[in-house]
């Protein structure tokens, strides 16, 4: 295997470990700066979805929810956008 070659596959694989372990770091500043989770829930019920659990991961919002159609989806949501950052139907 050419140099090359093997610093192009070890570099997918630095980039890949982390989203194989479905871990993330969302912030490192205080819970002070967060959303709230009462507003989390209210932008997620303005998305359309029904919260039926809102908890704190590590450093994000998990959130476990139902769709109009009765989908239930669980998510991790970044503490301070509030934006998805993965989101799997369960």
């Amino acid at each position: 295997m050419q140099p090359r070659h093997f610093l192009i596959a070890i570099s997918l694989l630095t980039l890949a470990t982390p989203l194989a372990a479905r871990t993330f770091e969302c912030t490192e500043l205080d819970k002070a700066h967060w959303i709230t989770a009462e507003a989390m829930q209210e932008r997620l019920a303005a998305q359309g979805y029904q919260v039926i659990n809102l908890s704190v991961s590590d450093s994000c919002y998990k959130a476990t929810l139902k769709t109009e159609n009765g989908q239930k989806i669980e998510g991790i949501y970044h503490p301070i956008g509030g934006h998805p950052l993965r989101r799997q139907t369960i």
